[in-house]
């Protein structure tokens, strides 16, 4: 999970002062675990650099006043156990494509190739969305281009899977219910210029025991349209980078609430319920977070 940001903890005394792990470190049998640690989460920043698009992850975002805090660079570090976690999803995926190669059915990325970029543009050339996919593929005996996205995935959330089905449209249906964002991002890399195809899969992987769930999938326009809809309205809030604003809070959000199913989860939560609902500037964003964080 995110490391809390108004928590006093070490790890969240040394990313505000940058200061050398061992400083903070107490007497301990445990401390070798705790320089490791520290290690890995220490040279997370409070905010990134500033962004006028949204990456293909944002097309899962079920708010877009939160696409504005991403857009804006605003980050809360992730402790070094989700950290850990991230590294291993990657090389489940590594691990994966090099299959498909083998398979004879793997068109991008071949060995040694960067992974591929997809764009959407919302005005003229300005970009409103820019993201890599894992893989593309040939259906073997046919010239039909798959789309494919690889997933780890927890033992917990590996359970709340549904059973792949053979329609593919069932299985987004499905996947809608349990996980909609993995859906959105597909979908907006399979329709895009770039890709311009109607099939694909995504595959997901226990992290533990490496079972495997693989869904055939094939493009809602509707959806895709609903998030292009979503995309735009944030968008008009970080296009210009000079005069970037966080969002306002959708009608049927409550930072405040702490029963809120979306913002009691998320991150910035504890920045957003602090500003006001109709929005506010990135000075004002970043004066306030500096009263909270340091």
């Amino acid at each position: 999970m995110a490391i809390n940001p108004l928590k006093e903890t070490l790890v969240a005394k040394l990313l505000a002062s940058k200061g050398t792990p061992m400083r903070a470190l107490p007497e301990s049998s445990d401390w070798l675990r705790m320089i490791l640690d520290e290690t890995i989460e220490r040279d997370q920043p409070f905010w990134r650099e500033q962004s006028t698009f949204f990456r293909v992850s944002a097309s899962g975002e079920a708010c877009e006043r939160k696409m504005t805090f991403d857009a804006m660079g605003h980050n809360v570090p992730f402790e070094a156990r989700m950290l850990r976690l991230f590294r291993v999803g990657n090389k489940i995926e590594e691990a994966n494509v090099p299959v498909f190669f083998d398979a004879g059915l793997l068109i991008h990325p071949q060995p040694g190739e960067p992974q591929e970029e997809v764009v959407y543009y919302g005005e003229g050339e300005e970009r409103l969305l820019v993201g890599h996919y894992d893989l593309l593929i040939k259906r073997r005996g046919t010239d039909e281009l798959w789309l494919g996205e690889v997933k780890s995935i927890n033992t917990n959330n590996f359970k709340k899977l549904p059973v792949p089905h053979e329609m593919p449209l069932q299985n987004v249906n499905n996947l809608l219910r349990t996980y909609p964002r993995y859906v959105m991002q597909w979908t907006m890399y399979a329709a895009s210029e770039q890709v311009n195809t109607t099939h694909g899969f995504l595959l997901f992987e226990h992290k533990n025991d490496s079972a495997q769930h693989l869904y055939s999938l094939v493009v809602d326009e509707e959806l895709k349209a609903s998030v292009l809809r979503r995309l735009m309205g944030a968008w008009e809030y970080v296009r210009d980078i000079k005069e970037q604003r966080l969002a306002p809070v959708p009608n049927m959000r409550s930072p405040e609430d702490p029963r809120d199913p979306v913002c009691k989860w998320c991150s910035a939560n504890y920045l957003c319920r602090k500003m006001p609902r109709e929005g506010a500037s990135y000075d004002d964003l970043r004066a306030e977070d500096a009263k909270l964080r340091g």
